[in-house]
């Protein structure tokens, strides 16, 4: 079944974070979800609930984010996005930042 893949988040993920500022995960998925289910992006596949959980696929991918962020290609890994510990908290950074620009920019291209 096809669902989003946590790659296919990463311009979603930047477009959050510079509008909105610093999210928790938990945050995260609730502000990632709405902004699917407007534009009707979300499969049935992304809104399956997990066996034994109360949440769904979706939300497991972008809580991969933290759980992969020691692995290259990930946002966080790369540079592109912050995590703190201490509050559990998501952020852009600079670097995050100037390639949200770029893909912007080259949207219009």
């Amino acid at each position: 079944m096809n669902r989003i893949s946590e790659k296919k988040l990463d311009n979603l993920v930047l477009y959050l974070l510079v509008t909105i500022g610093p999210l928790t995960t938990t945050q995260l998925i609730e502000k990632a979800t709405k902004h699917l289910e407007k534009q009707d992006l979300l499969t049935p596949g992304d809104k399956e609930i997990l066996a034994g959980r109360r949440d769904t696929t979706f939300s497991q991918i972008v809580r991969n984010i933290v759980s992969h962020r020691n692995t290259p290609g990930n946002m966080i890994y790369e540079g592109l996005i912050s995590y703190d510990n201490n509050n559990s908290s998501l952020a852009i950074t600079l670097k995050g930042k100037e390639h949200f620009e770029k893909f912007i920019a080259t949207s219009f291209k």
